[in-house]
């Protein structure tokens, strides 16, 4: 298929009237768009509605290929930390959102060798998610190649990422980023959602701890200690220990 004349078709491999064909389809089409424009828009394409979470192949993935180098980074110590070798790895919820940025990725182009993924097919795949989610996944790449010139398996100068920018930065600064509540804003959310609703708990831990959403959705009874909250944060490998007196509210 292809969205315009005069563009490199793709073949898509797929029953015809299967939900994964028309899943395959909708990812070929995003690409294409993202690489070749529509003929009306920009590179910049809105991606089509979201399709079902896909699983990956359970099956060992050939060397040199794309989902090789990451199921390998995945059992690297830079993934899940040696202290032996001074490393951290990452915390257990930077492993699932990452796991879950690269996934569409893995999907598509997974068992294609390593050197598919150039810095051109890395923009067309930033094209077709919002800033944030490609900074994102932009920082996941980024982490596996680290890896691989680590270990040898590709020299500095081969990453594909070098000279990629997500975008996310100047989104972050046309927006003004996130726009922080007032007091009337908070008073206006305090009378919609009343004391005894689960909306209005969660508003409460993060008005009067100021933790990290990370940290305080683990927040429970174990953590109150003869009048003060003590709950130990993580953040970046390294953990606090944080105590303050329970809010009079």
């Amino acid at each position: 298929m292809q969205v315009r004349d005069n563009i490199p078709k793709i073949r898509i491999k797929e029953e015809y009237g299967t939900e994964e064909f028309d899943r395959h389809v909708a990812r070929a089409v995003d690409r294409q768009i993202a690489l070749y424009g529509d003929g009306t828009q920009n590179a910049d394409a809105k991606r089509l509605p979201k399709a079902p979470r896909m699983e990956l192949p359970g099956t060992e993935p050939k060397a040199g290929t794309l989902r090789w180098y990451w199921t390998h980074y995945k059992q690297s110590s830079n993934w899940l930390g040696n202290l032996t070798e001074g490393k951290k790895g990452l915390a257990p919820e930077t492993r699932h959102q990452r796991v879950l940025l690269i996934e569409p990725l893995l999907l598509a182009s997974g068992e294609l060798p390593f050197k598919a993924l150039t810095g051109q097919a890395i923009r067309a795949e930033l094209n077709v998610r919002t800033p944030s989610n490609g900074g994102n996944l932009l920082s996941t790449l980024r982490g596996m190649i680290n890896w691989m010139i680590e270990v040898g398996h590709i020299r500095a100068h081969e990453d594909p990422t070098l000279g990629v920018k997500s975008g996310k930065s100047r989104a972050s600064k046309q927006t003004g980023g996130w726009v922080p509540w007032t007091e009337e804003d908070m008073d206006r959310y305090m009378s919609f959602w009343p004391v005894g609703t689960e909306a209005r708990l969660m508003f409460e831990q993060l008005r009067c701890t100021h933790l990290r959403r990370g940290d305080v959705h683990r927040l429970g009874p174990q953590h109150l200690r003869r009048g003060m909250l003590k709950i130990t944060t993580e953040k970046s490998g390294y953990t606090t220990l944080v105590e303050m007196p329970i809010h009079p509210t």
